[in-house]
C-alpha cells in the first residue's frame, strides 16, 4: 500500500492523476533497483505525521539552543495547516 501523499500547499494538491500515477511509477522503479527507502504504513495519518514531525522538530530546535523568536526561525516548524 502506497504512503498517503501529504500536499504541503494548495498547489501540490491539483497534480493531476496522470502525473500521480508516472511517479508512483518513478517511486517503484527507484524502490526495485535500491535507489529509495521504500516506506512502511505505521498506522498514523498524513495529519499526525505532520503534527508529530511539528512538535519533534521545535523540540529539536530547543534542545539545541535555537532562538525560536528570531526573525530567522520565527515560522520554522511553522503551521500550514491552512495551506495544506
Amino acid at each position: 500500500m502506497s504512503p498517503e501523499p501529504v500536499y504541503l500547499n494548495k498547489a501540490h494538491a491539483t497534480v493531476s492523476e496522470e502525473v500521480l500515477s508516472e511517479a508512483e511509477r518513478v517511486r517503484l522503479a527507484l524502490i526495485a533497483e535500491g535507489l529509495e527507502t521504500p516506506m512502511v504504513e505505521n498506522g498514523l495519518s498524513a495529519e499526525q505525521k505532520y503534527d508529530n514531525i511539528r512538535r519533534l522538530m521545535t523540540q529539536v530546535m530547543e534542545t539545541l539552543g535555537l532562538d525560536l523568536n528570531d526573525d530567522s526561525l520565527t515560522e520554522t516548524p511553522q503551521d500550514r495547516k491552512s495551506t495544506r
